[in-house]
């Protein structure tokens, strides 16, 4: 019982360390989307606000452009380890044939939001928060640290050129677990270990026998 109390403890203590979050945002520079220019811009930024050894664990994307056509639009996040999510493609097209009216977004992209961005069809500026076409939560676990790039499209014509203002990165991040905390969990895993080998020894200890009575018959 003391071994677990014990083993529970460090745990907690680990957790407490390894597991203390802190969201950290970055903004980036935009630029010009050429109308039918399904080659697009790539828009780069170096993200360097994590510690060393630290990992994603949740993350969100702020988008703001004017102009253009939405329903045209194409835009994808690359991570450092290759990883590519699409933020949106064509929105609303899959729901009327033609996509949403509007020009232009300042939205923010989020896996728990309400709304999804491919579904949207309005004709006004698009704002607030949206769940974009692929996962976001396919990037927890790499390292929020490098370069991520934002490729941006428009995939028709008549809608006019787009400008991104800029981008950004707010990105939830795990940091490394403490040496001493894992120092902390090592010794009380040993710790624990010698606890049970001692008490299963003294569980095995044998008694010695009681003395024997003498039998019926035999010596008084």
């Amino acid at each position: 019982m003391k071994s677990s109390h014990l083993l529970l403890a460090a745990l907690v203590l680990v957790t407490s360390r390894a597991a203390a979050s802190v969201v950290l945002s970055q903004t980036f520079s935009g630029g010009l989307i050429r109308e039918g220019d399904p080659a697009g811009q790539v828009f780069a930024g170096s993200f360097n606000r994590a510690s060393p050894g630290a990992t994603v664990q949740g993350l969100t994307v702020d988008v703001q452009f004017t102009g253009g056509y939405n329903g045209d639009l194409y835009a994808a996040l690359l991570a450092p380890d290759g990883t590519v999510t699409e933020l949106f493609n064509q929105p609303g097209t899959s729901v009327n044939g033609f996509g949403a009216g509007g020009a232009g977004m300042n939205v923010t992209f989020s896996d728990t939001a309400g709304r999804a961005i491919q579904q949207e069809t309005s004709n006004f500026l698009l704002a607030g928060n949206y769940r974009p076409a692929g996962s976001l939560g396919s990037l927890n676990g790499i390292s929020p640290n490098g370069r991520w790039e934002l490729y941006f499209a428009s995939l028709g014509t008549g809608g006019g050129d787009a400008t991104l203002g800029g981008w950004s990165l707010n990105i939830t991040a795990v940091p490394e677990p403490e040496l001493p905390a894992l120092v902390t969990l090592a010794g009380v895993l040993v710790a624990d270990t010698l606890i049970r080998r001692w008490g299963w020894r003294k569980n095995v200890v044998k008694t010695p026998p009681p003395p024997r009575t003498p039998e019926a018959g035999g010596l008084q």
